[in-house]
């Protein structure tokens, strides 16, 4: 996968799969990469250094500010995390995915 992603210059599957030049269907790499994406492994040794990269950036001033976003999806009918969200602009109940962002800020002196 990273030898696909360094040589495509794309984090896309189609275009790394392009770029393996393997003698199968292209349809077929990429079916493999996504399922090799899936792992479990992979995503332990991918969190655990995002957090270690993470926490090089964060010190005792650190803020962090947690918002608590939503993205409406009001034509969704199936989707993974889809629920019922509040709209405070707008008052009404709307099928929504929420995700929550923290950037961080430093004050240093």
């Amino acid at each position: 996968m990273l030898f696909g992603i360094q040589a495509s210059q794309d984090v896309k599957l189609s275009n790394i799969a392009r770029s393996l030049k393997e003698d199968i269907p292209l349809i077929k790499t990429e079916d493999r990469l996504s399922r090799n994406l899936k792992t479990a492994e992979l995503e332990t040794e991918l969190t655990s250094q995002l957090a270690k990269m993470a926490s090089r950036r964060v010190d005792a001033n650190t803020v962090l500010c947690l918002d608590l976003s939503d993205i409406r999806k009001e034509y969704a009918k199936k989707m993974e995390y889809l629920a019922p969200v509040h709209d405070g602009s707008t008052g009404e109940v709307h099928a929504a995915i929420g995700c929550a962002m923290s950037p961080g800020r430093s004050e240093r002196q």
